[in-house]
């Protein structure tokens, strides 16, 4: 006997919505082929991505990007105010 997977847990959003604006949604799920519910999931994953993605990345320019590479490749030595900090993180630490 087979057994059909149970379906990821899902919960329920609920949202007051302008009726011009459901009527678009509805009218979009149509053309797709797809109910609402799939409809605005779908979108709502690949804004949600958009967002974060616009928050967590971070874009360089070739100048910054070769400046990054450099500053990996050959750190500077350190100055005197960061030998002082590791010599009192050393202390605080009871290294």
């Amino acid at each position: 006997m087979t057994t059909t997977p149970k379906a990821p847990k899902s919960d329920r959003l609920e949202a007051r919505i302008p009726h011009a604006l459901k009527q678009r949604l509805e009218r979009a799920a149509a053309l797709e082929g797809t109910r609402i519910s799939e409809f605005v999931t779908r979108h709502l994953f690949e804004a949600t991505d958009k967002v974060i993605q616009t928050h967590e990345m971070m874009t360089l320019t070739e100048e910054d990007t070769a400046r990054f590479v450099e500053a990996i490749l050959n750190p500077p030595a350190p100055n005197k105010a960061l030998l002082n900090a590791a010599e009192r993180s050393r202390q605080l630490l009871g290294e």
